[in-house]
């Protein structure tokens, strides 16, 4: 990896993932996947989680060749991502808030879970309010199944655009239960 553009010196190919095979529960209760660039699926218990899927082709509002994914080839059918219990954002971030997978999932997706302001990106576009819940950093936590999960701290910043930096929070996510405890921060 060139290390100064981080960015790879070629396409980064993910393995492909079933996603009716992924969401059938094993021993472990638990299972992740990586979809390439920020974008995770977890399997907790038989809850299916969408982490700041960005599954788009370009990581902007317009389509700069500088700014295309990593990986061209997802590892998952888009269409096959149905019965999502809820889809975390990190951050509002093109390459962490894409439009079309929004676009593609939202009807799909019980709850979109995000950090204060972001929910009026999804609301803009489309995603019922009663879907979307916001979180301010700290003692706010979303329960869903035995997992509760708070919205905390995180080093970076948000926005999309120059006219709008730091208008929304940006945020780290602590995941727990009996069975995981996870911690999801992204830059």
């Amino acid at each position: 990896m060139d290390h100064e553009n981080r960015k790879p010196d070629s396409e980064i190919v993910p393995n492909r993932i079933n996603y009716n095979t992924f969401k059938k529960i094993d021993d472990l209760n638990y299972k992740i996947a990586w979809l390439g660039h920020s974008a995770f699926l977890l399997n907790i218990g038989g809850m299916i989680f969408l982490l700041d899927p960005m599954l788009g082709s370009h990581a902007a509002p317009i389509p700069l060749p500088s700014l295309k994914r990593f990986n061209e080839t997802l590892p998952i059918d888009i269409d096959s991502l149905i019965n999502i219990d809820l889809v975390i954002i990190s951050h509002d971030h093109y390459d962490h808030l894409d439009h079309s997978t929004i676009k593609k999932i939202k009807n799909n997706v019980n709850t979109f879970l995000v950090p204060h302001g972001v929910g009026n990106h999804l609301r803009r576009w489309n995603v019922k309010d009663e879907k979307v819940k916001e979180l301010n950093l700290g003692n706010e936590n979303f329960t869903i199944g035995d997992l509760e999960i708070t919205c905390l701290p995180s080093r970076h910043f948000s926005g999309r655009g120059p006219m709008n930096r730091n208008s929304t929070l940006w945020s780290s996510w602590a995941i727990t239960s009996q069975i995981v405890k996870n911690f999801f921060q992204r830059r």
